[in-house]
């Protein structure tokens, strides 16, 4: 089901969501959409793979309409999360206003790495892409890996100014 063949949709949703309101009518909407978005992508993935014995894409990748309804209903839910935050500062809020503080300067590096992590891991574990563990741990086993790698590479004299 893809929507497009490269990443520049992604740019354009994240400027519109980033730059104009979203009525909160609409937003309900979107987060319905998103979830059906997920469950597009893992239910009728994780049987057409366990029934083909491989991963099959027809629901899976980053260019097919499930990705992207996640996608937007995921960043305009942080950005719901974050501006309210903002604005009232309670424990929890407070709370959330430091992990994003602290994990703003990896969301950039992630983006970079996550891929090669992820080839990694599956080239020297023996990992079963169609485990539902694997689909539900992998992400963030990845993103906590990418994070090690990232402070790794930073205190390292030549990847310092490549490693954002």
């Amino acid at each position: 089901m893809p929507v497009s063949a490269n990443y520049y949709l992604y740019f354009i949703i994240g400027y519109l969501i980033g730059n104009y309101s979203i009525r909160k009518r609409t937003r309900i909407v979107l987060y319905i959409l998103g979830t059906i978005g997920f469950i597009m992508q893992l239910i009728p993935t994780y049987y057409l793979s366990i029934n083909a014995n491989h991963i099959v894409e027809t629901f899976k990748g980053y260019y097919n309409l499930p990705c992207y309804l996640q996608s937007i209903a995921v960043f305009i839910l942080i950005r719901q999360i974050y501006n309210k935050c903002q604005n009232r500062k309670n424990r929890i809020q407070l709370a959330i206003i430091r992990f994003s503080e602290w994990f703003r300067p990896y969301t950039f590096g992630i983006y970079l790495l996550h891929q090669l992590v992820l080839l990694g891991l599956l080239h020297f574990m023996d990992i079963s892409q169609t485990s539902i563990w694997w689909r539900l741990i992998g992400p963030w086993l990845i993103i906590f890996i990418s994070i090690l790698l990232i402070n790794l590479l930073r205190k390292i004299r030549i990847f310092k100014p490549l490693v954002p």
